[in-house]
C-alpha cells in the first residue's frame, strides 16, 4: 500500500513534466503519417514538396507514395516513439531505483538498474547503427548530394519524359 502511495504522486509528478516535452511543436516531415488519399487536405500541415508547392494529400495514392508511408512510418517509431518511450523508461528505472533503495528492498533496485541498463543498451544500439550507415555512406558516396540526404526518399511518377526534364 506504500508503494502506491508513493507511487501516483510520482508519476503524477513526471507526467507535468513530461507535457512540455510531448507537446514540443515542431512541423515533422513524417505527419500525418499518410501521404496520400486522404479525403480533405489537413489544415494544420504546411508541407512543401521538392518544388515549393504545398503537399497534396488528397492526391490518389501511387507506388511512390507508399515508399513515402514507410519512410515516414520509419521516421515516426524513431524521431517520435523511441525518444518518449525511452526517457519514460529511464524515469521508471530511476524512481524503482529511488523507491528500493529508501523501503531496503534490493529486488526494486536490481530491477531498475536492470531496465535502466537495457534502456541504456537499447539507446546505444541504435545510434550506433545510424552513426555506422551514416559513416559507411559518407565513406563511399563522398561529399555528394546522395551522401548528404541517403535518409530522404525522392520518388517520382510519370514519363521518362516528365521525370528526367526538371
Amino acid at each position: 500500500m506504500r508503494f502506491l502511495k508513493i507511487t501516483i504522486p510520482v508519476l503524477i509528478i513526471c507526467t507535468i513534466l513530461l507535457l512540455p516535452v510531448l507537446t514540443y511543436a515542431y512541423s515533422p516531415s513524417w505527419w500525418p503519417i499518410v501521404p496520400c488519399g486522404l479525403k480533405t487536405q489537413p489544415t494544420d500541415v504546411s508541407l512543401t514538396d521538392s518544388n515549393g508547392k504545398a503537399w497534396d494529400y488528397t492526391q490518389p495514392c501511387n507506388q511512390c507514395l507508399l515508399l513515402q508511408l514507410a519512410s515516414n512510418i520509419i521516421n515516426f517509431v524513431f524521431f517520435a516513439i523511441v525518444p518518449v518511450f525511452g526517457t519514460l523508461l529511464f524515469i521508471w528505472a530511476g524512481f524503482l531505483i529511488l523507491v528500493g533503495g529508501g523501503t531496503g528492498n534490493p529486488g526494486r533496485v536490481g530491477d531498475g538498474y536492470k531496465i535502466f541498463k537495457q534502456t541504456f543498451y537499447g539507446a546505444m544500439i541504435l545510434l550506433a547503427s545510424w552513426l555506422f550507415t551514416n559513416t559507411l555512406i559518407k565513406t563511399l558516396a563522398g561529399d555528394s548530394d546522395l551522401s548528404n540526404n541517403w535518409y530522404n526518399i525522392e520518388c517520382k511518377v510519370g514519363t521518362l519524359k516528365e521525370i528526367t526534364q526538371p
